[in-house]
């Protein structure tokens, strides 16, 4: 295995500032100091298998992204797909194996949702991103007046449809509404709950 090179410290900050100081993968905010410089094409993979890029397109800013330290190790020298689907199902058979994550899902704490997984730089790709938007407009603290008036208005009307919906196809569409609304105020409020 051949040594990294070191990313300029020009090229660091650049990706710290194009990414809005979050990582690229899982969108938390991240400080300068705990970033970490990932190449979407990992560097070993190449030098190891076999030269499809060279030296130059493996260090270039287009293959660099800024990840925390969890994503980073957990990619590791996979491909993006290979996390993608490893963060989908490798991982969630390992918590479905720890007991106390299983009582948590018995008790309603917990509840597994199956969906795509869209990395924090796809997001800002398409231009779908509900943190950036609301970060330009609203100061920290509206956002989390914002993202806990939407948490208890969701709560609200999910219980009372789930009450009242008695025709399982509607109840099912309904149920998927409420989930993006969710992970629309889990995202707002990612910026008070640092997972990283």
């Amino acid at each position: 295995m051949s040594k990294h090179k070191e990313i300029p410290k020009r090229i660091r900050q650049q990706l710290y500032e194009k990414y809005n100081h979050r990582c690229a993968y899982c969108g938390c905010n991240l400080e300068y100091k705990d970033m970490q410089v990932d190449h979407v094409k990992p560097v070993y993979v190449h030098n190891d298998i076999g030269h499809d890029m060279t030296e130059s397109e493996m260090y270039d800013i287009s293959n660099l992204l800024p990840a925390c330290r969890q994503c980073n190790f957990y990619k590791d020298t996979f491909s993006l797909g290979t996390f993608r689907k490893r963060l989908q199902t490798v991982m969630m058979d390992n918590l479905r194996k720890e007991f106390t994550y299983r009582l948590a899902v018995k008790y309603g704490l917990i509840k597994e949702q199956k969906r795509e997984i869209t990395f924090y730089f796809e997001r800002l790709q398409s231009d779908r991103d509900p943190v950036n938007m609301f970060e330009q407009q609203m100061t920290e603290d509206e956002q989390l007046e914002l993202s806990e008036a939407l948490d208890d208005f969701i709560q609200m009307y999910e219980n009372r449809f789930e009450e009242q919906t008695e025709d399982e196809e509607t109840r099912e569409i309904l149920l998927d509404e409420f989930e993006h609304l969710y992970s629309l105020v889990y995202l707002l409020e990612k910026k008070e709950i640092e997972l990283c």
